[in-house]
């Protein structure tokens, strides 16, 4: 008793051996006053671990502190440890934290996201109730499998223009994510088959027909035709009339993944996109910092010298370092 202010002090410490010492204090006496002082430390990489066990053994009462962090993540800056919040979750065990994590496998964040869906099923799992949570399982497994599709649609028709390798990358890195996040959900619908294992089998060609047999065999209605649709088709390259300003404009216009809107921002600028100025605009106020970074470099590379002073001058003030030094930097640009 008595301790609550001090400690709150000592867990904001510069010093990384008083933070860690400061959590060791708040496990041997946790005190719910505490919570909100120690779940920003989950972004300090240095004591991230030592926040993460000191939060899960507050128990129960952490759960309702820590759905708004999660949320705050889609905001720029306000929090970057969210993606250790789930596994959180599950180490405490509690049925009332499922809910939480549902919530947070529709975040667009794709670490977030995986975790969540770990720790979803991990918590299922301990709580023997799988019969309770077959519909929701079902909709998320539906959903990612989805994810995953929409991302391979793309990346066929995206593949054959030049200066998109960086976008292809990030399309065909997200849809390996979806779809491992739905053979964990799987893995759990299906408790008599090791659905991770037929996952791995999938990456070899002499064990990839037995994996779509058993595939056609577990599974049933709309998740295996969607399931196996998605394994067995080959990717369609755009016709050779296809458009790629149109094409890449509408990636900059209607995506919420950074890493594609950077990949199609790359591919603007290769390939001297004018017509796609507005949207490249329009991404130097992307809540994304590597977004805002790479349309700057984007309208550098096209020559858009009516429009680049004043973004400059804009961006020169920006909350990251990256994007501010780019800024200045072509600011003094002859």
């Amino acid at each position: 008793k008595g301790l609550t202010r001090p400690l709150m002090g000592l867990l904001e410490d510069l010093d990384d051996r008083v933070r860690v010492a400061a959590l060791e204090a708040c496990r041997s006496a946790p005190d719910e006053d505490l919570i909100p002082a120690t779940i920003p430390l989950l972004a300090d990489s240095i004591v991230a671990a030592e926040a993460a066990e000191t939060l899960a053994e507050y128990g129960p009462e952490v759960l309702d502190h820590l759905g708004p962090y999660m949320d705050l993540s889609q905001m720029e800056g306000a929090f970057a440890g969210a993606h250790r919040v789930p596994p959180i979750v599950a180490e405490i065990g509690d049925p009332d934290g499922l809910p939480l994590l549902l919530s947070a496998i529709g975040i667009p964040d794709l670490r977030l996201r995986h975790e969540a869906v770990r720790a979803y099923c991990s918590l299922i799992g301990s709580t023997g109730s799988l019969k309770t949570h077959l519909a929701d399982l079902r909709q998320v497994a539906a959903r990612e499998i989805d994810a995953a599709r929409t991302r391979r649609r793309i990346l066929g028709e995206v593949r054959s223009f030049p200066a998109t390798e960086i976008l292809c990358d990030a399309l065909q890195g997200e849809s390996g994510s979806h779809l491992e996040n739905a053979f964990t959900l799987l893995d759990v619908l299906t408790p008599a088959v090791d659905m991770k294992a037929v996952h791995l089998s999938l990456n070899s060609e002499e064990s990839r027909s037995n994996a779509l047999e058993i595939l056609d065999n577990v599974l049933e209605g709309d998740l295996k035709t969607n399931l196996l649709g998605l394994l067995e088709s080959r990717e369609e390259a755009a016709p050779a009339t296809e458009d790629i300003a149109a094409r890449i404009s509408g990636i900059l216009r209607d995506e919420t993944s950074e890493w594609v809107v950077a990949g199609a921002l790359m591919a603007a600028a290769a390939n001297g996109m004018m017509d796609s100025r507005e949207s490249i605009l329009d991404c130097t106020s992307h809540q994304s910092p590597f977004v805002r970074e790479t349309a700057l470099f984007a309208l550098d590379k096209l020559e858009q010298t009516d429009i680049l002073p004043e973004t400059c001058a804009r961006l020169s003030e920006d909350p990251d370092p990256g994007v501010r030094r780019l800024a200045r930097e072509l600011s003094q640009t002859p």
